[in-house]
């Protein structure tokens, strides 16, 4: 027999433990259909797959020669060679040089061609255009450690010449457009020049260079020393450069008076440089007329009605204009002075002091100036 109280204990227990067991299944079916008609819900709503399903694949082809170290700033993209191909040019301004990647079949490239841009000249930005007007395309590169202008003429078959550069001063130059900024059909440079918070603008002359009226004006009004500078007949190419070297270096501390450049003309780095031209003229000429018999001279076509003059109404047409050079081009040597200056057939000394050509000069380079 089963004592009594045990019986009544076992009576105690067991209902409890029964009804646990109870809700345990009933959570655990019901939790199990909850899934299965979710799974189902899923499966049956689902979009079906495309029969075709479309991968993105990218893949390099393009060889490249650019080293570790190159370090490319910028890139400019365009046909160097006329071969209907895109070619490119970047500034690699680890190694101090350009690169030049030429279009190749399956619009890949071939390896770059370098150009020096001097040692630690750290090539920012390259710009491309026609600067020399040959219908080859150029390239200019403004270079952040040398402080200047790199140029590099294109050829026929889209390779390069040597650099020719021209300086920023204590600029450093670390971007480079070109346009034509004065009307002139000319493209010119303009750089935005880092340290000095400024823009350098660079005219262009297409490579061809003309003395004006101005050059002889302006020195007749600076200190006697720097005209028998100027017109010294030992004068060389050096002396000439130093002068020059010299008047940048005034004009950046605003001392050009205290140096001699005393004269209140407008547009005075213009008129400067046209005395400058004038100067080497006469270098040049002593040098080839002794070498090799070839004379030079320089030339001023007038105060032509261009763009520039912006079309004053004293202006001269451009065809007398050129008529002044045509001049010299059919007049014999023997009627010349090697290295002399002239203006339609008619030769002014280095230094003029004619003071109403002076004035006339002085109105009409003030027209240009107001005009810019």
């Amino acid at each position: 027999m089963i004592p009594t109280g045990f019986n009544k204990d076992m009576k105690t227990i067991l209902p409890s433990t029964s009804n646990f067991s109870i809700f345990g299944y009933l959570f655990f079916t019901l939790t199990s259909v909850s899934i299965i008609i979710g799974v189902v819900i899923v499966c049956l709503t689902s979009p079906k797959p495309p029969d075709k399903v479309c991968k993105f694949i990218v893949k390099s082809e393009a060889r490249s020669s650019i080293t570790i170290d190159s370090y490319p700033r910028s890139i400019v993209v365009a046909d160097f060679n006329n071969d209907d191909r895109l070619d490119m040019v970047v500034p690699n301004s680890g190694t101090n040089c350009i690169g030049v990647f030429m279009g190749d079949t399956n619009d890949t490239w071939k390896n770059q061609i370098t150009y020096c841009t001097g040692a630690r000249s750290i090539p920012y930005a390259v710009v491309i255009a026609d600067f020399d007007h040959d219908q080859q395309l150029d390239i200019a590169v403004a270079n952040y450690g040398t402080n200047n202008v790199g140029i590099f003429l294109g050829t026929v078959n889209g390779t390069f010449s040597s650099q020719t550069t021209f300086s920023t001063r204590s600029s450093r130059p670390r971007y480079i457009a070109a346009n034509d900024f004065n009307n002139d059909t000319i493209i010119d440079i303009v750089v935005i020049n880092y340290g000095t918070n400024d823009i350098g603008i660079f005219l262009g002359d297409g490579y061809g260079n003309f003395a004006s009226q101005a050059g002889t004006i302006v020195l007749s009004d600076c200190s006697k020393d720097l005209q028998e500078k100027y017109s010294s007949s030992t004068l060389t190419i050096e002396q000439l450069d130093e002068l020059v070297e010299q008047f940048l270096s005034a004009v950046d501390s605003n001392t050009l008076k205290t140096i001699g450049y005393t004269s209140t003309i407008p547009l005075m780095p213009y008129s400067i440089s046209k005395a400058a031209t004038i100067a080497l003229t006469r270098i040049e000429a002593k040098q080839w007329s002794n070498e090799k018999k070839i004379f030079v001279y320089s030339v001023c076509p007038g105060y032509c009605n261009t763009d520039l003059s912006a079309h004053a109404a004293d202006s001269r047409s451009a065809e007398n204009g050129a008529d002044s050079i045509l001049y010299l081009v059919h007049t014999p040597s023997d009627q010349l002075e090697n290295g002399g200056f002239y203006l339609d057939g008619v030769q002014f000394p280095q230094i003029n002091q004619d003071q109403d050509l002076i004035r006339q000069a002085f109105e009409r380079i003030s027209k240009v100036n107001a005009a810019k």
